[in-house]
């Protein structure tokens, strides 16, 4: 539609019209086949006119069901012809801006959570957006263990009771990797239905429904997510540059490409009978950046939850710089400073070769990544896994974990939010002495499990641990003389300390030997 914001164009347009109309009533003896001509050139100079006047666009994200984030400015935006005036109003805002580079954009002024309301945004036409919700948004993000759905849990039918009185909203990202960085992503709202919801993350919808139960308010929750990938499929290609780990990972990709079409051809020679190959889609560095990240920005969020980690543990030394460096990148590109990032450490398996060794060192590296950046959080999750299934059942716990971070640092509930964590070890007549950040340690049976000495020849031992108030002391009669101390660290270990809020310790180390005996470092595709 055209109202007061049309264009010179448009009013050119209008003109054209009218002197066409004139001309027909002053040439009433023209031949009926002169005057059908001049009016189709007439029609045909308005339709091309119009088409040059390009309709407003707004993101997927921004669509009937969305949830925009409270008590924090808010961006809005999409594309236009350039100059082309756009307004955009919400609950009585109204925002007025031109279109550049095709591009417009608009802040709201930070508002209460509720709704629904209508989100309406006029130029050359209009687009409405109704049902829209304002409260928390966060985005969840990861592989497998991130992506597994409700339905597939040891408590689906209880995570979904009464799932219609929740104001918890999802949007999906449809998966994609590409070569460069997409300024949209594919895919849709939908709120609280069951069926829907079981079909979700449970990691995100058990998250979401604690923290609407907690706050009161309503929730909205990005899905971003692929199983099986890695840090460097959702980094830019820009971090990535700076990073001389990366090259391996390109070179890597090449060699899938190259051997893909010989692997399809096989495939289809040997009648289909077995499943495909897997693209090389999924290992291009960036790809997933590029196609379900990249167009989420810079929609305003309060946090992430994160649970990834798995298939970087056959690269373990390189996930010291990757996984920080993901962090900083989304927090650069998103503009909203140091935005809470609150992850999964990886949970306890050790059904696959290497795993006892990998797994051990990545969860190390996870647990050291707290002191790299501000705002950080660790749902430690080593009792909640399956010793043989990378994908343990139970996700509540974990999702639970994740809440109490979110809780205690976003929204400043006093709950107890982590397990407890060593602040001095020292080695002094043949035994370790741990003092832990509180006097609050709870052993989950008779006795300590899961620790470990070495003395400087770097051989460990299983050792004997007992508590004394906040001390752990620890001592083992084939250590005479310690000088290393581990604590749950292989792929399922045998631990048993927790704090009083049923939050485990985190498996840690006081050495720093690298991946040795045991270790895989190709990826099993």
């Amino acid at each position: 539609m055209i109202g007061d914001n049309g264009t010179q164009q448009d009013r050119g347009v209008r003109d054209a019209q009218l002197e066409s109309t004139k001309m027909a009533a002053k040439q009433k003896n023209m031949r009926t086949t002169d005057v059908i001509e001049r009016t189709f050139a007439a029609l045909t100079l308005l339709a091309v006119c119009s088409a040059a006047v390009a309709d407003i666009e707004l993101p997927a994200l921004f669509s009937d069901g969305m949830v925009l984030q409270q008590q924090m400015p808010v961006k809005v935006w999409g594309w236009a012809n350039n100059g082309e005036r756009v307004v955009v109003q919400f609950r009585g805002q109204r925002h007025v801006t031109v279109a550049e580079d095709e591009r417009w954009s608009v802040t709201l002024n930070p508002m209460d959570a509720g709704g629904p309301d209508r989100l309406e945004v006029s130029g050359f036409n209009q687009v409405l957006v109704e049902d829209v919700k304002v409260g928390e948004v966060w985005l969840a993000g990861g592989q497998s263990n991130m992506a597994w759905r409700l339905a597939r849990t040891t408590h689906t039918e209880e995570s979904l009771a009464g799932v219609e009185n929740l104001e918890l909203h999802v949007f999906s990202v449809k998966e994609r990797s590409v070569d460069s960085p997409r300024h949209d992503v594919e895919g849709t709202w939908y709120g609280p239905d069951a069926r829907a919801m079981a079909n979700a993350s449970a990691v995100a919808f058990l998250f979401g429904r604690e923290i609407f139960e907690t706050q009161g308010v309503p929730v909205g929750i990005v899905l971003s997510y692929k199983g099986g990938t890695r840090a460097v499929n959702w980094t830019s290609r820009e971090v990535l540059a700076q990073n001389p780990d990366a090259a391996g990972h390109y070179r890597y990709y090449q060699k899938l490409v190259e051997a893909f079409p010989a692997a399809h051809d096989e495939w289809e020679a040997a009648g289909r009978e077995s499943s495909p190959p897997r693209s090389p889609a999924r290992r291009l560095p960036s790809g997933y950046f590029n196609g379900m990240i990249s167009g989420l920005i810079p929609f305003t969020l309060r946090g992430v939850i994160w649970y990834q980690g798995e298939t970087d543990s056959w690269n373990a030394e390189q996930y010291t710089r990757m996984f920080p460096d993901l962090i900083s990148d989304w927090r650069s590109r998103w503009g909203q400073g140091d935005f809470p990032f609150f992850y999964v450490q990886l949970a306890g398996f050790n059904g696959k070769d290497g795993v006892d060794v990998n797994y051990a060192h990545l969860r190390d590296i996870q647990m050291k990544t707290l002191d790299m950046l501000p705002n950080l959080g660790m749902a430690v999750a080593i009792d909640a896994g399956d010793e043989t299934d990378i994908h343990p059942r139970d996700k509540r716990s974990i999702a639970h974990r994740l809440a109490l971070l979110a809780r205690k640092r976003v929204y400043g509930e006093k709950v107890i939010d982590t397990g407890p964590a060593p602040q001095h070890i020292s080695f002094q007549d043949g035994q370790a002495v741990v003092q832990f950040d509180t006097g609050d340690l709870v052993v989950d049976g008779k006795a300590l499990r899961g620790f470990e000495l070495a003395d400087e020849s770097g051989r460990f031992e299983a050792a004997l641990a007992s508590l004394d108030g906040d001390l752990v002391v620890v001592r083992s009669s084939k250590v005479a003389d310690p000088r290393y101390l581990r604590y749950a660290f292989s792929g399922f270990p045998n631990s048993n300390l927790y704090n009083s809020a049923g939050l485990p310790a985190s498996p840690f180390r006081t050495d720093n030997f690298p991946r040795g005996e045991g270790a895989v470092r190709q990826i099993p595709e």
